[in-house]
């Protein structure tokens, strides 16, 4: 795991964050700035993603230019947390759309401690093991006829997330 260092572009012993939500929010899309990663957000937050990311594309002198690859994208849902952090909840509705989707997707939660101060960034890839826990408990709730997937959590432990800073989120989700 990567020791977490306090973000650099803050201010020296800030004012305790008010908005911890919305400072979440636009912290990580101050990170995608500063590494030249488009960050668009959601004008609609009903589909269980904040940002959906477009890092630039790799050029290469041995490929003509029509033959370039277009850069990694992803969906990233932000979370923030303050106090004794565990993990993330969220609606059994948008995990599922994050488990089927074809775009790769990420949540981070950032970690704020009791005087609001950023502590932890944490990643998760909904990938294998993400994927079959949502899915599994998808057809659960679809076998005890339960189909309304926006009124139950489903909830993910913070042992099974990637511990990070601002100098290494990308790397990793890219």
């Amino acid at each position: 795991p990567i020791s977490f260092k306090p973000p650099s572009t803050r201010r020296a012993q800030s004012m305790p964050v008010k908005k911890i939500p919305t400072h979440a929010e636009r912290y990580c899309s101050t990170i995608c700035a500063e590494k030249g990663v488009t960050c668009n957000n959601s004008n609609e937050d009903e589909e269980g993603w904040d940002f959906f990311l477009q890092f630039p594309p790799t050029a290469s002198r041995d490929l003509p230019l029509d033959m370039t690859l277009a850069g990694e994208a992803c969906f990233i849902q932000i979370k923030s947390n303050s106090g004794n952090f565990r993990g993330f909840r969220c609606k059994l509705s948008n995990a599922l759309r994050m488990a089927i989707s074809p775009i790769a997707t990420f949540v981070v939660i950032f970690g704020y401690d009791k005087e609001s101060e950023l502590r932890s960034i944490h990643l998760w890839h909904i990938w294998e093991k993400e994927i079959g826990k949502i899915l599994e408990r998808v057809r659960q709730q679809d076998s005890k006829n339960e189909r309304d997937l926006n009124k139950t959590k489903i909830e993910f432990k913070l042992a099974s997330a990637i511990a990070t800073d601002e100098e290494h989120i990308l790397e990793l989700i890219k």
